[in-house]
């Protein structure tokens, strides 16, 4: 089965369920007797015209003898014939991630202590401002 699996990753969670269903020699009807659910919800998922809930996927994965991810999908393929376009974002993303406040060019660049606490004073009369005394006042009555 894994085989098979493996060559639909790229389908919908739907037509992952019924290639799952088919190779364990069900009917929709008996898989939904067998999840309960009702067979129109199944067919609407299979068909993909439904989103299918976590609980129902879960439900799905344990009547058919398959682990979720396979039925997600998940985890997406990294090394194989369908590599998923969306690791060659992931260095990326990481990068932004990691640097958010920082440009990573300025990593190596540490600023003066003279430069930092004046810094650090402009934040805190920045909080300190009129809307931070507003509220502050307003939460003591609280």
């Amino acid at each position: 089965m894994a085989s098979g699996m493996d060559d639909q990753r790229l389908g919908s969670i739907g037509e992952r369920i019924a290639d799952a269903r088919k190779v364990q020699g069900l009917t929709q009807q008996a898989l939904a007797l067998k999840v309960p659910v009702s067979l129109s919800l199944l067919r609407k998922i299979e068909q993909g015209s439904r989103d299918a809930t976590p609980a129902f996927v879960a439900t799905v994965a344990k009547v058919l003898g398959v682990s979720v991810s396979e039925l997600t999908g998940q985890p997406y393929d990294q090394h194989g014939e369908h590599r998923d376009r969306i690791h060659g974002l992931i260095p990326s993303l990481r990068r932004a991630l990691t640097y958010w406040d920082l440009p990573p060019e300025d990593v190596g660049q540490v600023r003066p202590l003279s430069v930092l606490v004046a810094e650090a004073e402009k934040v805190a009369a920045m909080r300190r401002g009129p809307s931070t005394w507003v509220w502050l006042r307003y939460c003591r009555g609280c």
